[in-house]
């Protein structure tokens, strides 16, 4: 009881803190990963519009179009998984760019995105899914560009950490329990012992038991000094008992005295 939630405490600081670290880590390089995404949409974006200005073409709905589509087949191959996605919101909160069909349900969380305009990390809902990205406004196309990962996928490392580290706390608490309950039984078998001897002695009134004698510490030290109280217990008994049958013959002789004398000496005399 002492000892065991000292040791858990211990286990649980230690998995919290490599757990913490490695979230902290995980997101670090996480964060910076969809960053990097991020920012290299944006570079593709600038050359798509500097290509544009350059030829005298920014004001031709057609090869402005041409441009967002480059950009949008270019958003694809920057998406690693099934559950990354990447979208541009248009100013009056239309869908420009994504990298996956099927977003109509989300349309109105894609607007309030818009509306916000956060740049930088953020952490928001879509189609009742929790995703986290990076988003920023690419101001020629007047668009508002997001690189997302769902949370779930986001966070997976890290929640395979915790699960482990709970499995390593659960199986160290086990194994602390075993162990503790071992040794504990260990430290008070000689006591047990000891005590039983105890009971044995005031059950049949004999001095005779004795504890071995298992461990050269404490234990065994306690061991030999009960061994030699009920040695000297024994002897202080078995004197009493020799006086006391002492005691008994003496007076059984002197009766034997009295009543031969009795024939022959008035009692006064044998008094």
């Amino acid at each position: 009881l002492v000892v065991l939630p000292l040791l858990v405490a211990t286990l649980v600081l230690s998995s919290v803190a490599s757990s913490l670290s490695a979230r902290n880590g995980i997101t670090r390089i996480a964060v910076e990963f969809l960053d990097f995404k991020a920012q290299d949409l944006r570079n593709y974006l600038d050359g798509q519009w500097g290509l544009l200005a350059a030829n005298a073409l920014a004001g031709q709905p057609q090869y402005v179009q041409a441009a967002q589509a480059a950009a949008a087949g270019y958003a694809r191959s920057l998406q690693g998984s099934d559950s990354e996605l990447i979208v541009a919101v248009g100013p009056s909160g239309q869908l420009e760019l994504a990298t996956r069909p099927g977003l109509e349900s989300g349309a109105a969380d894609l607007a309030a995105l818009r509306q916000r305009g956060t740049e930088g990390w953020i952490t928001f809902s879509l189609a009742g899914t929790r995703r986290v990205g990076y988003g920023f406004r690419f101001e020629p196309f007047d668009w508002y560009c997001l690189v997302s990962e769902e949370r779930g996928a986001f966070y997976r490392e890290v929640t395979e950490i915790l699960g482990q580290n709970a499995i390593i706390l659960l199986a160290a608490c086990a194994a602390s329990v075993a162990m503790l309950l071992v040794f504990s039984g260990y430290l008070t078998r000689p006591v047990g012992r000891m005590v039983q001897a105890m009971q044995d002695i005031v059950r049949r009134h004999d001095l005779s038991g004795r504890v071995e004698v298992e461990y050269a510490d404490e234990m065994g030290t306690l061991a030999h000094t009960f061994n030699v109280t009920v040695a000297e217990l024994q002897s202080a008994y078995d004197q009493i008992k020799s006086f006391a049958f002492k005691a008994v013959l003496a007076r059984s002789r002197e009766q034997e005295v009295r009543n031969i004398f009795q024939k022959y000496v008035p009692k006064e005399v044998i008094e």
